[in-house]
């Protein structure tokens, strides 16, 4: 009689020993592992730069080593790719770096004669620039500075600048019917402020010089 009531409790036991080590594998916290994403790809976020490359750090004529985030395209948030600052000579880490810029899009068709400045098989503008009418330019800087749009004269069209959530520039239309002239485009971030000067004309010109296109 004795050994079943053993038996009994030991069988018992057993349970209540499968039951509590089963709780606490259920109500255990999961755990968080990080996930290394660079096994997944030669360049995860799709900047142009190598993870390793990204990972060790990286030169151009701004200085450096940039050690950038590589899952992240844009470190420093200015509309830029880590990829795109290393190919302009500018700082990854730096919202004023380059400032306020235009990229040259093959549409403005003003490269042949207005001096964009040339990296690699890139332009950009970063003082001034020139436009036809009826174009689209995609002003970068600083992601959190105010825009501001002047004319050099009142009758100049009214542009007007419209943030845009996929690139983290500000998008200005120029209408085909817009008035050519000067107008100045401003960022302003705290005390830091930088201007350029949009041209913006009718046509192509056809008879300036390589000496005009230079200067």
């Amino acid at each position: 009689m004795e050994m079943t009531i053993t038996g009994r409790r030991g069988f018992l036991y057993v349970v209540g020993l499968i039951s509590l080590l089963a709780s606490m594998f259920l109500y255990q916290p999961a755990q968080v592992f990080a996930q290394d994403w660079s096994q997944f790809s030669a360049d995860v976020d799709g900047d142009g730069l190598p993870n390793t490359v990204e990972k060790t750090g990286w030169f151009n004529a701004s200085g450096g080593p940039y050690v950038t985030n590589y899952i992240d395209f844009d470190s420093d948030d200015d509309g830029l790719t880590d990829g795109q600052e290393k190919l302009y000579d500018t700082d990854p880490t730096d919202d004023h770096s380059p400032g306020i810029y235009i990229e040259h899009e093959e549409h403005f068709k003003t490269r042949e004669y207005f001096s964009w400045q040339r990296h690699g098989s890139k332009y950009i503008g970063k003082q001034s620039a020139v436009v036809r009418r009826d174009s689209t330019i995609s002003v970068g800087g600083p992601p959190d500075a105010q825009i501001q749009i002047g004319k050099s004269i009142g009758s100049l069209t009214t542009l007007t600048a419209v943030r845009n959530p996929c690139s983290g520039r500000w998008d200005i239309r120029v209408p085909s019917d817009g008035t050519v002239g000067i107008y100045t485009i401003t960022l302003q971030d705290g005390g830091w402020s930088e201007s350029l000067d949009l041209y913006v004309i009718f046509q192509l010109p056809t008879d300036r010089s390589s000496t005009f296109i230079s200067s």
